[in-house]
């Protein structure tokens, strides 16, 4: 079980410092400083790409919170329903994220550069997936451990 939570406690720890990294020097930077460029390179209007980086901004702070609070309770030991909370949010934030991400590379973005947005899409799905096995396991273990 302690191999278990020490990679769970690893795996929210880099999910929340790449999803805070995105947001910030990617994310909020393009919205700050490159918006045009980023809505002529993906061929969107500036309110399209506005509105994109927006819900990828939104995403990315949701997932780095629950990542950062998952960590935090495997750090105190205090595997309960508040980690299972925290990791399923992170779960549920990577899937929005990804499927977001698919949409954007299949429908929004009409240049060559929409199979990054379908690249990154699949990779955020394959996070999401970790995250909830991490979850339901160390969770599920919690639970044995606590009726024996």
């Amino acid at each position: 079980m302690m191999e278990l939570q020490q990679a769970s406690y690893w795996f929210f720890l880099v999910s929340g410092f790449m999803v805070t990294a995105e947001l910030l020097f990617s994310n909020l930077f393009t919205y700050f400083f490159t918006l045009s460029d980023s809505a002529a390179l993906l061929g969107l209007s500036l309110e399209e790409e506005s509105l994109r980086i927006a819900i990828l901004t939104v995403l990315d702070g949701m997932i780095a919170i629950f990542s950062f609070s998952a960590m935090y309770l495997i750090r105190k030991k205090e595997i309960s329903n508040y980690f299972k909370f925290s990791g399923f949010g992170t779960t549920v934030g990577f899937f929005l994220y990804g499927g977001y991400q698919l949409y954007s590379g299949f429908v929004l973005i009409n240049t060559s550069t929409s199979f990054v947005a379908i690249v990154g899409g699949i990779f955020y799905a394959i996070l999401g997936t970790f995250s909830f096995y991490l979850t339901s396991r160390v969770g599920s273990l919690a639970d044995i451990n606590k009726t024996i």
